[in-house]
């Protein structure tokens, strides 16, 4: 099974495969004793693997024999070498199955502080790896198999509470009172470490926060809406520089950025992903959103950041806010145009159309429509003023006027409209349009 040349090597191998013998004779204690060893002397070799591989068969061992405390002192162990080689969710699986074996203990306070102890580093598996609901779940599990006044008062469920409440507050008051009780946990180095990183990402979480910017303060329904978000990486920095932290961050990645939007908004425009941003450089993201249809409650937000620093932590970097966007109809406008029905000669009648068209989301009331001719356009048939009840939208209103030119030329006809818009705003608009005269 190894190949290893050394004699503490084969040392290892040598207890490993004693350990294989004894448990296919039905030796479940022995064989877990020399699994242990095995193991023992793995480590000792830093090779974590077939440690870890060493004290899964030797909990394996006593799992036949009933020896529940052993069973759970080497999934313990199990857990503390695969943490060794930054292997959270195996670490985490192993402490799960700590908590299952834990049921047979006997002795109550044995019983409660395996409890707290294997669901709070289950827990920071889960939060370090963007778990942190997970976590909670086993927590709150654990909490009704354990002592009220027990539970309540332990520091290890205090460590839970003030890092979830570091992240949701955003306050890194909270991340002092671990730092004053870290000397106090009874812990393996291995899972102390696990608790400065769980420290590390809260601080990361509490200390970024996005800046948000809008191009315009508000917005018609035809226009698109563009968002602006700035992330510094001086925070970056700062908590890079701090000795207590066993990990220096080169850069974090961002992955995607989620965004809540009220059902009349759609992305139209975003970022191509990952993203990086490094403790002495800042980034800025644009997103652009497209209106669909007017509503009271439009918003834009809350954001959430799915950040990963080197593929091993992932944690999410928020602005919590709903940001109202004022959003309001376009103003109400009428299109004009006229348009001549037959070529226009020197002495000849022709026909000249004028149309409006409301090509806008408003509807246009008071309609007061003036047409204003030069002298040597002279009106035969026809009117030059209307008065429209009302335009809506995408509806024209069109007539004729009979025009008999007196002088070639170039000549200009105004068309003048007064109207009011859904709100009984007043709007004038003028026109004019050229008409050539030929002889």
């Amino acid at each position: 099974m190894f190949s290893f040349g050394k004699d503490d090597q084969e040392k290892a191998e040598q207890d490993f495969e004693r350990a294989e013998e004894l448990f296919d004779a039905l030796q479940y204690k022995k064989a877990g004793k020399y699994f242990t060893k095995a193991a023992e002397r793995f480590i000792e070799m830093k090779d974590h693997k077939f440690a870890t591989e060493s004290y899964l068969q030797a909990a394996n061992s006593y799992i036949h024999d009933d020896r529940h405390e052993d069973v759970i002192e080497s999934l313990k162990n199990a857990a503390n070498t695969s943490l060794e080689q930054t292997k959270f969710s195996e670490a985490q699986n192993y402490y799960s199955k700590a908590l299952e074996y834990n049921e047979n203990i006997q002795n109550s306070a044995d019983r409660s502080r395996n409890f707290v102890h294997f669901s709070v580093m289950n827990f920071i598996c889960h939060f370090i790896k963007g778990n942190k609901e997970e976590g909670l779940k086993v927590i709150k599990k654990i909490q009704k198999k354990v002592d009220t006044e027990y539970f309540k008062e332990h520091l290890l469920v205090h460590l839970v509470t003030n890092l979830t409440l570091a992240v949701r507050e955003k306050k890194k008051a909270y991340l002092e009172r671990i730092k004053k009780d870290l000397s106090k946990y009874t812990t393996t180095s291995n899972e102390k470490i696990l608790i400065l990183h769980a420290i590390m990402l809260a601080d990361l979480q509490a200390s970024l926060t996005p800046e948000l910017k809008f191009d315009q303060e508000q917005y018609t329904t035809k226009e698109l809406i563009a968002l602006y978000i700035k992330l510094s990486g001086e925070q970056l920095q700062n908590i890079s520089d701090k000795d207590l932290y066993p990990y220096q961050i080169e850069k974090l990645i961002i992955e995607d950025i989620k965004i809540s939007l009220s059902d009349n908004f759609a992305v139209q425009t975003k970022p191509t992903y990952p993203l990086d941003l490094r403790p002495d450089d800042g980034l800025d993201v644009e997103f652009v959103f497209k209106p669909h249809f007017q509503k009271e409650e439009s918003y834009i937000g809350p954001l959430k950041m799915i950040c990963k620093i080197d593929d091993t932590f992932t944690l999410y970097i928020e602005e919590r806010n709903e940001n109202k966007i004022d959003l309001v109809a376009p103003p109400t406008h009428l299109d004009v145009s006229i348009k001549n029905l037959k070529t226009p000669l020197v002495g000849q009648t022709f026909p000249l159309e004028i149309l409006i068209k409301n090509n806008s989301d408003g509807e246009a009331s008071q309609v007061k429509v003036e047409a204003t001719f030069p002298e040597n356009l002279r009106v035969m048939r026809g009117t030059t003023e209307k008065q429209i009840y009302s335009i809506r939208k995408n509806e024209e209103v069109r007539w004729e006027i009979n025009v008999k030119p007196m002088e070639a030329g170039e000549y200009e006809v105004k068309v003048d409209l007064t109207f009011k818009d859904p709100d009984q705003n007043e709007i004038k608009e003028e026109n004019s349009f050229p008409v050539s005269i030929k002889l």
